[in-house]
């Protein structure tokens, strides 16, 4: 491989110049599919954990119907959303397309994840508490989407939450075997999902 000129070095910092200043300047614009899935993902953890400590008349075995029902309307909502943000500003900066990218493959590992465990569990291979390891691969998905997404638009409250994501991965991982995880990963929902998205909308709101 031939050595880089002088002209092309040139040329590669000023490329990265640019990306930096879209990456400071572009709105973000992912902040109502942050509020979209929190909002169904808050309330089914807690179902989720009242269900099973037996605080609600429900039976355990409907738990997956909760999830099945939250999987379908974050869908469907976020399908409907995203046809209406495909005349927004920005909507194709190649941060907006990254942070889109990203946070594709993070719901399809998750839902492969679940899938894969729920699978595994039904052929006795698992007992049914390892479901609690969904929780903890969630939250390390969570912060690497974060991390990088908050490094590259510098955005410190994407930054702040991606730290909280990396504890709550901990925390959930260490505590598995306790119920209680899934009621602190509501609260943990609500600072790494629901705080950054009203935060994005807010953001995206001033640049309108």
């Amino acid at each position: 491989m031939q050595p880089e000129t002088k002209q092309q070095l040139l040329d590669d910092l000023d490329f990265a110049a640019k990306l930096a200043r879209d990456g400071a300047n572009t709105p973000l614009l992912g902040g109502t599919y942050f509020i979209i899935w929190s909002g169904l993902l808050v309330p089914t953890l807690i179902l989720h954990g009242a269900t099973i400590d037996g605080f609600l008349p429900i039976s355990a075995n409907y738990v997956g119907l909760m999830w099945m029902a939250y999987g379908i309307v974050g869908t469907v909502l976020s399908t409907i959303y995203g046809f209406k943000a495909r005349t927004k500003k920005g909507i194709n900066s190649w941060l907006n397309r990254l942070s889109r990218t990203a946070g594709i493959t993070v719901s399809v590992l998750i839902f492969s994840f679940a899938v894969a465990m729920t699978v595994s569990v039904a052929m006795g291979k698992f007992e049914k508490e390892s479901f609690n390891l969904i929780l903890p691969f969630a939250f390390a998905l969570q912060t690497f989407h974060l991390t990088i997404l908050g490094r590259l638009s510098q955005k410190a409250y994407l930054i702040s939450a991606s730290y909280f994501a990396a504890i709550s991965m901990l925390v959930t991982l260490i505590f598995n075997d306790l119920n209680l995880i899934y009621y602190f990963s509501a609260f943990s929902v609500l600072l790494t999902m629901t705080l950054p998205g009203f935060l994005e909308i807010r953001d995206e709101t001033k640049n309108d």
